[in-house]
């Protein structure tokens, strides 16, 4: 998997080369949403009501935005974005996933696991 940046101000996923990857609004909030937690796990209840906060939406709305999620940061094996049985979604930020913010912009990179940041 090549690297890849989530600004979450501007609601933008890019790949290594800077082109967007592209995820439909929804989806983009549901990461924000996980991105914002910090690695903490997010439930379903809480993501579904703050994605779709003015409409009735079904898990199968959620599946989908995680699914459509895990396709763009390449993550077949789940590693990223985890499910955490009966409790929610995780976005792991251990080996393989970076989160950092530089001044007032969120942002969040997933490298392959062999990457290394300077701190």
């Amino acid at each position: 998997m090549g690297a890849v940046s989530f600004e979450a101000e501007r609601g933008l996923l890019l790949s290594a080369d800077g082109g967007t990857v592209e995820l439909p609004p929804r989806s983009l909030a549901v990461l924000k949403l996980l991105a914002d937690a910090s690695g903490a796990v997010v439930s379903k209840e809480q993501i579904l009501s703050s994605v779709w906060p003015d409409i009735i939406a079904g898990e199968d709305s959620l599946y989908k935005c995680i699914s459509e999620i895990r396709r763009a940061l390449e993550d077949d094996r789940r590693k990223i974005l985890r499910t955490v049985p009966r409790r929610g979604y995780r976005l792991d930020t251990g080996a393989d996933v970076h989160v950092q913010s530089s001044g007032a912009l969120r942002s969040m990179q997933v490298l392959p696991a062999n990457a290394l940041i300077p701190r």
